[in-house]
């Protein structure tokens, strides 16, 4: 469902209600008392990459008495992701709310039977104006027992079409400047940071495994690229052609914005030439009829296949079952971003067709089966590893490389003022064989100001041990992948090295 996990990090205010709402509205008498708090800084972080400016603070009500940010160690709440929520007709954005990812994020919100009430707090910790609102949460979805999801999200991460809203600004002067600051700013921190240590350790003061992992980090300054070096991380392919031209990176999303679309394995848009050689939006219902018009008269009929094929869930072999489909259920039809990219009938009734997924779940599984042979990277497996056994007369070393899917990010060291969770590690040798010492750990980036350290791409873990012949070493890293706009569930990912 759309209900899904963007971020494990909402704290105890609600701000951007749809005051209208009904669970706003009854059956309990409701009050919304705002008062103007200080806008977050994810909200304002992501903010540039859509060309928005936000104010300073916003207007927001108190839902809890407690929050994760004011009261350490108390129950963090979890918020969905908002792009194309609402573009089916059973789904609903209701609040956003306070937490450390974009202004839209959604705390409350409806996807047919199922309500997300995205606060952690028990009704006994929710205000007092609190428990009404939810009180007639509870009585609102309950008018909706029985109903089904039409529009299946099966890939939390598929982009939509603001993406391309999005990576128009993201090779933008103003983008790059506000990363340049930000490693800059990071670079010194960390050097103040090591003095500070330095001074600590030769004090006689023990530090820390923490104190360690930044002084290493200090040691290995972030290098800040150039213009050109961060318009091809941000642009990929498009870089070849565009260069640093960011007009032609505007022009390029703004005219073909009606002809992007996505699949279920990809977290990139695709130009769909095919709808754009015909002029018509792939959101547009004309495309399906000129797609059957075209199979009708036996004009690019691989073309008109192709399109009904990529935006339905209909396999039809000839134009007369699609053009039946298309006249006894087009008033009804919606197309869908964050379901699929597919165009699916309003109906609440599960047998009609054109709303059946497992078309694409079969294909999703293939595909997944695929990934997981080649060892490859996904937003569903995020983290790789491969693993060797070094021997030095007694002494043995496991080296486990570990890769990250571009994009995305581990935490090394989390703060106690962040949300997210930290790695862990379990390793163990066969019997016989003891570890020596502790798991050597790369250094890390540092992602903010409050002490979070991120691994990100390839990095390299190292852990000693002895004794022991023919066995093997089994090494588990526990873990949560995020990148600048979600975070996935918590993983763990094992590998196995004989010696």
């Amino acid at each position: 469902m759309k209900n899904d996990w963007y971020c494990l990090c909402l704290d105890a205010h609600a701000y951007g209600m749809k005051t209208d709402h009904p669970i706003f509205r009854g059956p309990y008498k409701v009050k919304l008392t705002m008062t103007g708090r200080p806008t977050p800084e994810g909200a304002k972080e992501y903010a540039p990459l859509t060309g928005e400016t936000l104010p300073e603070t916003t207007p927001m009500w108190r839902v809890q008495k407690r929050g994760y940010m004011t009261d350490k160690g108390y129950k963090v709440g979890m918020v969905v992701r908002p792009w194309g929520y609402e573009d089916s007709p059973e789904a609903e954005w209701i609040s956003g709310g306070e937490s450390a990812k974009s202004y839209d994020a959604m705390a409350i919100g409806r996807h047919a039977n199922w309500l997300h009430w995205g606060f952690a707090a028990s009704p006994a910790d929710m205000t007092d104006e609190a428990k009404p609102v939810f009180a007639n949460a509870v009585v609102y979805i309950s008018k909706f027992a029985g109903q089904h999801i039409i529009a299946r999200k099966l890939n939390q991460n598929i982009p939509t079409r603001n993406r391309a809203t999005e990576m128009k600004y993201r090779v933008g002067k103003e983008v790059y400047n506000g990363f340049v600051a930000s490693m800059e700013e990071y670079n010194v921190q960390m050097k103040h940071m090591a003095d500070s240590l330095k001074k600590k350790e030769a004090a006689g003061e023990k530090l820390t495994d923490i104190d360690r992992q930044y002084l290493m980090m200090a040691e290995h300054p972030q290098p800040v690229p150039d213009y050109a070096q961060f318009v091809q991380q941000q642009a990929g392919s498009l870089y070849a052609q565009f260069g640093t031209d960011v007009a032609a990176y505007e022009k390029y999303y703004t005219e073909n914005m009606p002809y992007f679309y996505a699949t279920l394995d990809g977290y990139d848009l695709l130009l769909d030439e095919d709808a754009k050689s015909l002029g018509i939006a792939n959101n547009d219902k004309r495309l399906l009829d000129r797609a059957v018009t075209m199979w009708e008269k036996g004009e690019d009929v691989e073309k008109a296949r192709r399109l009904l094929c990529r935006y339905t869930l209909l396999r039809y072999d000839n134009p007369e079952e699609w053009r039946a489909w298309l006249k006894k259920y087009g008033k009804q039809l919606f197309f869908t971003e964050s379901g699929g990219w597919l165009w699916l009938v309003n109906s609440q009734d599960p047998t009609t067709p054109g709303n059946d997924y497992s078309v694409l779940k079969a294909n999703e599984a293939d595909a997944s089966e695929m990934a997981e042979v080649r060892e490859a990277t996904s937003i569903d497996n995020p983290v790789q590893l491969a693993a060797v056994v070094e021997t030095s007369g007694d002494e043995k070393t496991l080296v486990v490389k570990m890769k990250i899917h571009p994009g995305y990010h581990i935490y090394a060291v989390v703060s106690d003022k962040d949300p997210y969770i930290a790695n862990t590690y379990d390793i163990s040798v066969s019997e016989g064989a003891a570890l020596a010492g502790e798991l050597q750990k790369p250094a890390g980036r540092l992602l903010n100001s409050t002490g979070t350290v991120v691994y990100e791409g390839e990095q390299i873990f190292r852990q000693k041990f002895r004794g022991g012949d023919n066995g093997a070493v089994r090494f588990t890293v526990n873990f949560q992948a995020c990148d600048n706009h979600s975070c996935l569930m918590p993983m763990s990912k094992t590998i196995e090295a004989r010696y």
